[in-house]
């Protein structure tokens, strides 16, 4: 029996399982992130500056960053609880003097899909149940 008549099975069924892990790894990436609260407030769309936001928004609400728009300055204060603070990729905060980058004050913050920079403390949370997530 030659080489390709024992190996029939792989070379039939090789080809199919790259494909279905292409489709699997596409759909993966492809896969849409949380949607967007309707009430959320958008940066800069609905106010001009994060800070505008943090004193706009309500307890338990959402701000949404455009990552498209450049670099956020530092510091920032987030005093409001249950806040959700995100970016539409990765928003940059920066901030290049002695004070955190974010500084969470306000228990159950969650901060979202945001690249964080500072020359000290990119992030300080002094409030329980808070979450960094894909920060």
């Amino acid at each position: 029996m030659s080489w390709i008549g024992r190996h029939r099975a792989v070379l039939i069924f090789f080809p199919l399982f790259l494909a279905v892990g292409a489709v699997l790894v596409w759909c993966l990436l492809a896969a849409p992130r949380d949607p967007i609260p309707q009430d959320a407030i958008l940066v800069p769309e609905h106010a001009a500056t994060l800070g505008e936001a943090l004193a706009r928004v309500e307890p338990g609400g959402t701000i949404v960053l455009d990552a498209n728009r450049g670099a956020i300055a530092g510091p920032v204060v987030v005093s409001v609880p249950g806040i959700t603070v995100r970016s539409t990729g990765a928003a940059r905060i920066e901030s290049d003097g002695n004070m955190p980058a974010v500084a969470v004050q306000a228990g159950g913050v969650t901060l979202r899909d945001l690249e964080v920079r500072a020359a000290s403390v990119g992030i300080q949370i002094s409030a329980p149940s808070c979450r960094v997530v894909g920060v």
